[in-house]
């Protein structure tokens, strides 16, 4: 008998253990909620980015000078270089590493990081990994590395274990992307175009796919949305598995002891601890459960919604696993799977737990 409590106990623990993971898990995807996360339908070279991000400055100037009521939009469009070399010429040490390569808010890539600036052509941005393989050390900050024969001051060093870099987009001679002609008649100075992604910082008042179609419409540079705000769904429902099966199954036990009830007062009494439980666990429930504005047709008889909503979710999930991943993809892919992993493991540990007890108050009975 104290080897089943002793199991009873071990379920109960590995539970609220998973519980707690994944809800932490949960978290980390959730803070993709402040940004939009979009793959380009063609890449774009880093000249063309900078030229974009130049004209959209001096727009924005002007609109300030008419109205300065309006509000800046932070975007940042980048990429990845993959096994780039890195050296450092004091040490002579080289290492390859991936590179990001961005035109923007910096900071919508890396939180709390303003450095280097996107018209920054010296700085760069190391992570620990890069640092201490360079360097023997993280603290990098000022030191000097070369990268295809360019050469990068370190302006931050930042947490991480990928070993990465991250410069801003170089701005050549090369004018509105046209290459020039060599003397012997073939082009000169075509650049690769390796920039597709776009994260957009989120506004309040506009929605999702709205916010997307606006930007495309001012910069012209037609995009896909990465749906990540599917996945923060299938994610919290992996995370609520357990406690919508516990207060089920609370309520449940409620509801049995009420029907089983004759007197009335007692009757009265499990009535309205049964109705002040459901609707504290409404309540609890109600902060976790949002549903998006996309997912709601304006009559729920449109039968027609539902199978277009469900087109465009198949569309989004195969678009998701589709895209080219980079270094910086990892991590929400990580946070997904980890959530989803440890929700579910928490639902079979909760199940078994309960089988446990009913076997241990059968052989009690």
């Amino acid at each position: 008998m104290k080897k089943k409590y002793a199991s009873c106990l071990l379920f109960a623990v590995l539970s609220v253990t998973f519980f707690y993971l994944s809800a932490m898990f949960w978290g980390e995807l959730s803070r993709s909620k402040e940004r939009l996360m979009c793959t380009l339908s063609e890449p774009v070279s880093e000249n063309q980015a900078s030229l974009l991000m130049e004209q959209y400055l001096e727009q924005l100037q002007e609109d300030l000078q008419a109205d300065g009521k309006k509000q800046p939009l932070e975007f940042c469009i980048w990429g990845q270089k993959e096994e780039v070399s890195l050296t450092n010429e004091n040490l002579s040490r080289s290492v390859p590493a991936d590179v990001i390569i961005f035109c923007g808010s910096l900071e919508l890539l890396f939180e709390d990081c303003r450095t280097p600036s996107w018209d920054d052509q010296q700085g760069c941005l190391l992570d620990e990994e890069a640092a201490w393989m360079l360097f023997g050390s993280v603290a990098a900050e000022g030191k000097e590395i070369i990268l295809e024969e360019q050469r990068y001051t370190v302006r931050k060093v930042i947490s991480g274990k990928n070993g990465i870099a991250v410069i801003p987009a170089r701005s050549s001679k090369i004018q509105n992307g046209m290459p020039k002609k060599a003397e012997n008649g073939q082009e000169e100075g075509i650049e690769e175009k390796i920039l597709h992604r776009v994260t957009i910082k989120r506004t309040k008042n506009q929605s999702v796919s709205g916010q997307q179609a606006a930007w495309i419409s001012q910069f012209g540079l037609p995009c896909d949305l990465l749906d990540l705000e599917f996945l923060r769904g299938i994610c919290g429902f992996c995370v609520l598995l357990m406690p919508v099966a516990a207060s089920s199954m609370f309520l449940y036990q409620l509801w049995k002891m009420y029907r089983k009830q004759e007197l009335w007062r007692p009757k009265m009494v499990l009535l309205g601890i049964l109705l002040l439980f459901a609707a504290l666990i409404l309540l609890q429930f109600q902060k976790w459960l949002q549903i998006p504005d996309d997912y709601i047709p304006a009559r729920w008889s449109e039968f027609e919604f539902w199978s277009q909503l469900l087109k465009q979710k198949e569309q989004a999930v195969r678009l998701l696993f589709s895209i080219p991943k980079t270094v910086l993809d990892y991590a929400w892919i990580g946070s997904f799977l980890k959530g989803a992993a440890t929700g579910i493991s928490c639902f079979f540990c909760g199940v078994f737990l309960l089988m446990h007890l009913k076997i241990a108050d059968c052989q009690e009975a």
